[in-house]
């Protein structure tokens, strides 16, 4: 379509939508296939919780580097004893405590961040397609099966 419209002598609109006009008489077009709303707002939760782990994981680095110019090193921890830790290691630095405190609340804000309750009813895997889509994206599967945990919890 562009190419046709792109050939013409004058450019206006008026003559740009007499150009599409014939175009779709023609059958010289493309259909373009448009997301359900539903689709959509999945989408956004799952970019969200993306973003929010993405995020979670800067301030995990961020204070991993941080306490390393102290010569303190966090080291091999999971998640769940990283917060432990580093407690640990600013035991004995009261003023690099008051400074990491505020990382960590926020770290530990991020990845609670849960779906809202409407949403959960479209996180459902619906047939093989999308059992075969989720193993290509990690965070999809993560979601699906916090969405069964939820709904476990009766919310």
């Amino acid at each position: 379509m562009k190419a046709a419209l792109s050939a013409q002598i004058n450019k206006s609109d008026r003559n740009d939508a007499r150009g599409i006009a014939q175009m779709m008489r023609v059958g010289l077009y493309r259909p373009v296939h448009v997301k359900t709303l539903a689709s959509q707002k999945r989408r956004m939760l799952l970019t969200s919780l993306q973003l929010l782990q993405a995020k979670a994981l800067d301030i995990e680095n961020d204070l991993r580097g941080t306490l390393r110019n102290f010569g303190l090193k966090v080291g091999m921890v999971g998640t769940v004893e990283f917060e432990a830790r580093i407690r640990e290691l600013v035991a004995d630095h009261p003023d690099l405590a008051a400074i990491v405190e505020r990382s960590m609340a926020l770290r530990a804000m991020a990845p609670s961040q849960e779906p809202a309750r409407g949403a959960q009813a479209d996180c459902r895997p619906r047939g093989r397609k999308s059992a075969q889509s989720s193993a290509s994206w990690p965070l999809q599967s993560s979601f699906r099966s916090r969405c069964v945990v939820d709904r476990a919890r009766g919310y």
